[in-house]
């Protein structure tokens, strides 16, 4: 479907397709807890050549948050000269590929994508004081900081939402190293302070362990 935009010819799509194609025994999966069957983060993605043959765009019902294109997809998009698409490499069908996995040579060791978490929250704030459009523009920074342009980049972290909790609205981002994308947003942390209170927090664990405390970082 074609969008009517000032900024240019753009292009709307729903994809619907999605697929149980993901390999679960050789991909490296992450779950919620030992006893659930909930998929929580893929790292490494194998598929089963069988179920994908016949699609180029899709869906995985493990990570539906994701789309996923074959080589025929990015050939057409090559032919029709259309950009805009950012796109990694995850996994290879040839068995003598040393890109199978999708990484290159100097990146086959495999590192926990969501080790770490920084928490930044802007004190003073409620739904009256940041509007809808602000809120995403604040969203959209973040994501436009952490966009990766090659697969060679190192890899500082992902934008993961945000809560509101009283007087705080609450960003959360997961990482290998906190510290790192601290330094990577800080100009961002720093423009923030502007709408209020800005405080920082590290937690050298998984966003999701409620075990682990947050580490104030000055």
């Amino acid at each position: 479907m074609e969008v009517n935009c000032k900024a240019g010819k753009y292009y709307y799509y729903n994809l619907r397709t999605i697929s149980d194609a993901l390999d679960l025994q050789k991909s490296d999966v992450e779950y919620w807890s030992e006893s659930s069957n909930t998929v929580a983060d893929v790292s490494k993605y194998t598929f089963l050549s069988e179920k994908i043959n016949r699609l180029s765009i899709f869906r995985v019902k493990e990570n539906p948050t994701s789309i996923f294109v074959s080589n025929l997809f990015v050939s057409r998009l090559n032919e029709a000269e259309l950009d805009g698409f950012n796109l990694k490499k995850v996994w290879s069908q040839s068995e003598n590929s040393s890109e199978k996995t999708g990484l290159s040579k100097t990146q086959k060791r495999k590192v926990n994508l969501k080790s770490e978490t920084l928490i930044i929250c802007l004190n003073k704030a409620s739904s009256s004081d940041i509007s809808d459009k602000t809120l995403t523009s604040i969203e959209d920074e973040f994501d436009k900081n952490l966009l990766s342009a090659s697969v060679n980049d190192t890899y500082l972290g992902s934008y993961e939402g945000y809560d509101l909790v009283e007087n705080e609205l609450i960003f959360f981002f997961s990482c290998p190293k906190a510290n790192l994308l601290y330094n990577e947003l800080f100009g961002l942390i720093s423009k923030l302070e502007s709408m209020g209170k800005v405080t920082t927090y590290e937690k050298l664990g998984s966003l999701y362990d409620d075990t682990i405390p947050a580490i104030l970082i000055d």
